[in-house]
């Protein structure tokens, strides 16, 4: 409504933004610290208010969580109310246990059973409860929560992968949603594919120290593929998606280019033949050199 109504005035709406209607991470923490330097009331009163404000029950609803859990109970079966779950907390004092030990280990246990329900979800409700979720994305606990979502969505919108992009944010994102990162900035799998490419080198020569490559003739090829951990990395990346594997294609190309590196060459084949081992057939059989390089390798293992 205040969006709406800034509008109506001519003033600027800012763009998209998940956090603006939640306090929680850095937004959470200044409202709290601004309520404890107000004057008008004391950090006790602060507190106390706060806390009745977002205590458990009135945050999550416990009677809808009870009501959950007594489904299929016998008629007649109450479920408990407010006052009896106070006097739960209560009992748990008693027993020394700290209340936030079991607010996580009851967020844990809603996180669990919320990912079991999203799985389980139409396609057509999930962009809804995307925006419910992507807001905690910096709370390690909801975070796996948001991920779930988005690895069951196809085209995740721009305005959640740009916000992602943060190196903190991006190093736990699950594969399915990275690749839809670097479709939006080929750059990020740039960068990515040149941490891995010395690694994948050094595999290629003899202890990386010899200059010249070590001679697979003697060796299976296929078996050479499957235990370079390296490549078998890139071919996830790339497993889905013919784009995301002419990108690297033409990284090769261009680094071939600019250095002459022959494992520049052999990359290219391994990526293209490992496809193949992994029966990526979508992608193959759209690569024009498949037939050629699949001869090759053959020619090789037969001496």
């Amino acid at each position: 409504r205040q969006r709406s109504k800034m509008a109506q005035e001519g003033k600027t709406v800012s763009a998209f933004d998940p956090f603006k209607t939640f306090l929680i991470g850095q937004q959470g923490g200044e409202t709290i610290y601004s309520a404890l330097s107000s004057a008008e009331e004391s950090p006790v009163e602060v507190i106390t208010r706060f806390q009745r404000a977002n205590r458990m029950k009135d945050a999550f609803g416990v009677q809808a969580l009870v009501d959950e859990a007594n489904h299929g109970a016998p008629p007649g079966t109450e479920a408990p109310s407010e006052t009896d779950f106070e006097a739960i907390l209560e009992l748990i004092d008693l027993h020394g246990l700290r209340r936030s030990t079991i607010s996580r280990k009851i967020l844990e246990n809603l996180v669990e059973r919320m990912i079991e329900r999203s799985s389980s979800l139409p396609t057509s409700r999930l962009d809804e409860l995307l925006k419910e979720t992507f807001p905690y994305i910096d709370l390690e606990e909801m975070r796996p929560l948001a991920f779930s979502v988005m690895s069951r969505i196809d085209n995740i919108p721009h305005s959640y992968l740009r916000q992602l992009t943060s190196q903190q944010r991006y190093e736990g994102c699950p594969l399915k949603v990275k690749r839809q990162i670097w479709l939006m900035d080929e750059t990020i799998l740039r960068r990515e594919f040149s941490q891995i490419l010395p690694l994948y080198e050094a595999e290629l020569y003899n202890s990386g120290s010899s200059s010249r490559l070590v001679s697979d003739i003697a060796l299976d090829t296929h078996k050479r593929r499957e235990k370079n951990p390296y490549l078998q990395t890139m071919v996830q990346w790339v497993l889905s998606s013919v784009k995301l594997y002419s990108i690297l294609l033409q990284y090769c190309r261009t680094l071939f280019v600019s250095t002459r590196k022959t494992c520049y060459c052999t990359l290219r084949t391994d990526l293209l033949l490992s496809l193949k081992d992994a029966d990526a057939t979508d992608i193959i059989e759209k690569d024009p050199c498949y037939k050629f390089a699949w001869c090759i390798d053959n020619c090789i293992n037969s001496n």
